[in-house]
């Protein structure tokens, strides 16, 4: 995914982020929900295997897309 310009941080895309939330909704409960499970590793749709601490990356994804 680098090459196409995403970065090789653990994020969740704004643009789709945007295109799937209802309006005047949030989302924010989804990812708190999977926060809530325990992992390690993570396979996402898009991007890089996270093969240890995917947790803590999924964490910090989670706070700087919904910062409040």
């Amino acid at each position: 995914m680098p090459l196409m310009g995403f970065p090789r941080t653990t994020i969740i895309g704004p643009l789709w982020l945007k295109e799937l939330t209802p309006e005047g909704e949030s989302l924010q409960n989804e990812f708190d929900r999977l926060l809530n499970l325990r992992f390690d590793k993570l396979l996402a749709a898009h991007g890089s295997l996270l093969e240890s601490r995917a947790h803590a990356a999924v964490t910090k994804a989670v706070a700087k897309a919904f910062p409040n």
